[in-house]
């Protein structure tokens, strides 16, 4: 607890008459007196009136007058707040000075200024984190290894929901972990643009084209080491290759949206089956497939042999064709 309070602002002896006022009913400044002995420490009319200016404690009307603490859950909602708003205040004003003082400086250009070097899983993880939080737009090939077998991005959620904007590309095989392609269809109705490719390289976020981390192994089993690239012909590499891939990858649209763009069938259509051309097209396997759709892989493969069947295509590739050029479905003689 006293790591808590003295987080939001408290001194050590402001912590320790504040919790003494919660464990105790309202009493007056002299009994109050009474019990605050310490001999050492400031006085305890002192610490009532910093408490009062922090908002954490009242007097109560009537005779005699009595101090008592506010409601936690009130007057620590407040207290935060204010300390939040203390802290930013403090960071811009920093921030504009040491910016002044560093840009007297002549900063040459060294490979140290380029490249930094990230080791350790949760150093990279919480690195990856800080630059995600202060983001505009984030660029991100996606793939496995995964440290956890959680797939969802909880600050990812938040920031799309702020405004933030998300280009992802996910490689085809991450669509077979449990989890993966559920968590794309969320992001995606937050409003990521995803798309899927086979053969993605590697991990990569992109933040604001200023700054990018990847992983420094090669087809790492877990990834121990990454770099961060900040402005330089690398970063500029890197947004070129991502701006390549993402063009040649299929974009991922939530299965269940209507899509009015998708060809006509003369099929009647089982539900969920109306998402099958649109996660053929991602690459996506039958399985998971199946799994995203909520039903067997059988299932799917019957509503592929029936799509094929009304486009009178022999093989999954000249189904792919045809749709692809607008052709319609071969009515029943």
């Amino acid at each position: 607890m006293s790591t808590d309070l003295q987080t939001l602002g408290l001194t050590a002896h402001e912590e320790e008459l504040y919790l003494l006022l919660v464990d105790s009913p309202p009493m007056t400044r002299k009994a109050l007196s009474l019990l605050w002995n310490h001999t050492d420490s400031e006085s305890g009319a002192m610490l009532v009136s910093r408490l009062e200016q922090h908002g954490l404690i009242t007097t109560l009307a009537g005779s005699p007058e009595r101090v008592a603490a506010i409601a936690p859950d009130v007057a620590l909602a407040d207290l935060a707040e204010r300390r939040i708003a203390d802290l930013a205040e403090a960071k811009d004003r920093a921030t504009a000075d040491l910016r002044d003082r560093w840009v007297q400086v002549e900063h040459g250009v060294d490979a140290r200024d380029v490249i930094e070097i990230i080791v350790g899983r949760s150093a990279i993880h919480q690195r990856v984190r800080a630059i995600e939080r202060e983001a505009h737009q984030i660029l991100a090939f996606d793939r496995p290894p995964y440290a956890t077998e959680q797939m969802d991005n909880p600050l990812e959620n938040r920031k799309l929901q702020e405004g933030c904007t998300y280009r992802s590309v996910y490689e085809g095989s991450s669509l077979e972990y449990p989890g993966q392609m559920e968590s794309i269809r969320g992001a995606v109705g937050l409003g990521e643009q995803a798309r899927v490719l086979w053969g993605v390289p590697m991990k990569m976020n992109v933040a604001d084209r200023k700054m990018a981390i990847v992983p420094l192994e090669t087809a790492p089993e877990t990834i121990e080491v990454a770099v961060v690239v900040h402005p330089s012909a690398l970063l500029d590499s890197l947004c070129v290759l991502f701006d390549l891939l993402w063009e040649r990858a299929t974009p991922f649209g939530d299965p269940n949206a209507d899509d009015t763009t998708a060809p006509v069938t003369t099929l009647d259509r089982e539900p969920g089956q109306a998402a099958l051309l649109t996660l053929m097209a991602a690459g996506i396997p039958d399985k998971a497939v199946a799994r995203q759709l909520g039903v067997t892989e059988r299932t799917v493969q019957r509503w592929v042999r029936a799509t094929m069947a009304e486009h009178a295509a022999h093989t999954r590739f000249q189904l792919g064709l045809r749709v692809g050029r607008g052709s319609s479905p071969v009515a029943d003689s």
